[in-house]
């Protein structure tokens, strides 16, 4: 029993920590470090991704450590990589697969600036209480 429970356990820990989630993470912190905002408030770059990480991750359909995840953490690097209006067009028009429709892409990609408005809150909160 323990060690099926073991099984178990480690296949979820290698899974949920795929390549594309963990670029998708080393993106968000770099972002991060370049937000003026962050910067100003001494905000953690790391924490901020992991929370913003976090967010995302509530907002992709299925299972936590499901195997069609990567799909949905490239769209969003594609997003995050995007530098001109032309930029995030194309990476809606590319994500439409993954999300399941054009507005969907679109609506997943605009709730970032929300997740990030959340964990600033947030991070400078537990900040503040420390």
């Amino acid at each position: 029993m323990i060690k099926t429970l073991f099984l178990i356990v480690l296949v979820f820990s290698i899974s949920g920590c795929s390549k594309e989630k963990e670029s998708l993470e080393e993106l968000l912190v770099e972002k991060m470090r370049e937000d003026k905002d962050q910067q100003d408030y001494n905000v953690s770059p790391g924490e901020m991704a992991a929370c913003v990480l976090t967010q995302i991750d509530k907002q992709i359909p299925g299972l936590m450590f499901g195997p069609g995840r990567d799909s949905f953490y490239s769209a969003y690097k594609l997003y995050l990589n995007s530098n001109s209006n032309k930029d995030i067009f194309n990476a809606i028009k590319a994500s439409e697969k993954a999300f399941g429709s054009k507005e969907s892409a679109r609506k997943a990609f605009f709730a970032v600036s929300d997740h990030i408005f959340l964990c600033m809150g947030a991070v400078m909160g537990t900040a503040e209480d420390e």
